[in-house]
């Protein structure tokens, strides 16, 4: 009846062109030779000189390594790390996404600690932090400035891992929206769902707590009113600091309660089709919504209220299907696939897939309904 409750962020800094204050947090952490890491979208946006110039300003002295891939491969990590090791480092910092994020991460812990990456894949793997890190999103997304997870594709078993540790989560996020605005539609959307996932999934989690469930209620309700303005206005600042609030909020519920049977589909459709993580959440993310809501009844109720649906005199039953309606409507309007076969999956592949992420324990246990590899066969099939 009174759960222990716990919650874990880093120091977070939010607010418009707060990426002013970088030199100033570098500072505060001890730093003078920073390694930034960053991707060419990135670099292209001209988001890298915005934090070049307080660095500069400063005498703060810094190394860049502007490679990371999309979904980023275990050889990608590498090409980082080796990079970082050429140089004198005392603090990361990673400006990008998810994927620019979860590498910095890692970097900063193979830059002091001599271990085989391939054996950190699990949970609490990692015992011992790296070196400082600092995260600027360029996203509204993935929430990986504040969460204890890293993700890289393994292609020699063609599979997504995880390295799941509180000795990774970051130290300091600084999330300015107005780091966000030159993201293009599609990025916008994926990323979007992506958060918005996030919440749900949290809401919805076994560890879901008293501390996690208003923000991830609040988290839903932001991104189900802010996703569509962005998307379709990119300059729409309110919606682009809403989105960024909203992501944030979703991804410290992501580090505390988890998410469940949605990611746990999503990792061997990411790997398989190499699409982008939101994308391979999104195509199966109805049908299980449909699967477990029978375990969650009142807080569906709940995330349709967020939602804005209409509810009042409703039977239970009837408001779930309203709010698993109301997530349909916004994956359909802001453009995004709904089905397997919308990104080239075959129907050959489910058996394979229900086995690979029948194997994501971690996450099926933090999911409110049990699920079989039948059942998980069974939404593969439904999704496609």
């Amino acid at each position: 009846m009174f759960p222990i409750a716990r919650l874990r962020t880093p120091i977070i800094i939010l607010g418009m062109n707060t990426v002013s204050l970088i030199a100033e947090e570098v500072r505060k952490l001890g730093g003078q030779n920073v390694f930034i890491v960053t991707d060419q979208g990135v670099v292209q946006a001209g988001l890298l000189e915005k934090i070049l110039e307080p660095l500069k300003k400063e005498k703060i002295s810094y190394a860049i390594f502007d490679q990371v891939e999309a979904e980023p491969s275990i050889e990608n990590l590498l090409a980082a790390t080796q990079k970082a090791r050429t140089s004198p480092v005392d603090l990361f910092i990673g400006l990008g996404g998810g994927s620019v994020m979860d590498t910095t991460k890692m970097v900063s812990v193979l830059q002091v600690h001599d271990l085989d990456i391939r054996e950190l894949f699990g949970v609490d793997k990692v015992t011992k932090p790296g070196l400082p890190t600092i995260m600027l999103p360029t996203t509204s997304g993935t929430g990986s400035e504040v969460t204890r997870n890293a993700v890289f594709t393994d292609k020699r078993e063609n599979l997504k891992k995880v390295v799941s540790s509180q000795a990774i989560v970051p130290t300091v996020a600084i999330v300015d929206p107005m780091l966000t605005v030159t993201m293009p539609p599609p990025i916008t959307a994926t990323t979007g769902i992506d958060a918005f996932i996030h919440a749900v999934e949290s809401y919805l989690a076994i560890n879901a707590s008293p501390l996690t469930d208003p923000l991830a209620w609040e988290a839903t309700r932001l991104i189900a009113a802010n996703l569509g303005p962005a998307v379709a206005n990119g300059q729409d600042l309110v919606a682009r600091y809403n989105m960024s609030l909203g992501s944030l909020m979703a991804g410290i519920t992501l580090n505390n309660a988890g998410v469940g049977a949605v990611h746990a589909l999503a990792y061997p459709v990411g790997a398989e089709y190499h699409v982008p993580h939101g994308i391979a959440n999104v195509v199966t993310f109805i049908p299980t919504m449909e699967y477990i809501s029978m375990a969650r009844i009142p807080k569906f109720v709940q995330l349709a209220a967020a939602m804005g649906e209409p509810i009042a005199g409703l039977a239970p039953r009837e408001v779930v299907n309203r709010a698993i309606g109301a997530m349909r409507d916004l994956i359909e309007k802001v453009g995004l696939p709904t089905r397997l076969r919308d990104i080239g999956a075959t129907a050959d592949r489910i058996p394979y897939m229900a086995q690979a992420a029948f194997k994501e324990k971690r996450l099926l246990g933090n999911t409110p309904r049990q699920l079989t590899e039948e059942d998980i066969r069974k939404i593969f099939e439904a999704s496609f």
